[in-house]
């Protein structure tokens, strides 16, 4: 319940990526790094701070990524030791200064294009009211326990300029 609950809020924020003004790419086609470093301008424009950048992108675009050149030197990512075990969930590198992670949980399909994305974290905003909460009870009627769980949640786009959608395979 724990899992599901998680992922309405991943999947709620993957849903405001396709709303930022600024984008670059085509759905369906793998990026270049001209895509990425035109994303990163837009975020430099905006004075997007450098720290606390990331991309998002789902594993079709991730393989794409990973056979390009700009990808894979090391003289334009930084070591993947430098993160805590924690943070590694899904990060598979940190390339022109934004750490890179690959999810399932991108909006779209492989046959037309997905919603990968790069922003600030001051972008899009989360507030818990109510954290996920699990509780049960016994039923004497039906001789079983019964359990609930449930949370409050909303997100909002905050700082469009500190967004861009990225249009990937």
């Amino acid at each position: 319940m724990g899992y599901a609950l998680a992922l309405q809020v991943d999947d709620t924020l993957a849903g405001l990526v396709d709303d930022f003004a600024q984008y670059v790419g085509t759905l369906n086609v793998g990026t270049s790094v001209d895509n990425w470093l035109r994303a990163i301008q837009y975020l430099d424009d905006a004075n997007a701070p450098d720290e606390d950048r990331f991309a998002l992108v789902p594993p079709i675009e991730w393989a794409n990524l990973i056979q390009q050149d700009f990808f894979i030197r090391s003289e334009y990512k930084e070591s993947v030791g430098q993160l805590s075990a924690k943070a590694k969930r899904g990060y598979f590198g940190e390339v022109l200064g934004v750490k890179f992670f690959k999810s399932t949980n991108v909006e779209g399909t492989n046959g037309s294009g997905h919603d990968s994305g790069l922003f600030h974290k001051s972008a899009l905003a989360l507030v818990e009211q109510i954290a996920p909460t699990t509780v049960s009870q016994f039923d004497i009627d039906y001789l079983a326990t019964k359990v609930v769980s449930y949370e409050l949640f909303g997100v909002k786009e905050m700082r469009d300029t500190s967004g861009v959608w990225v249009k990937s395979l």
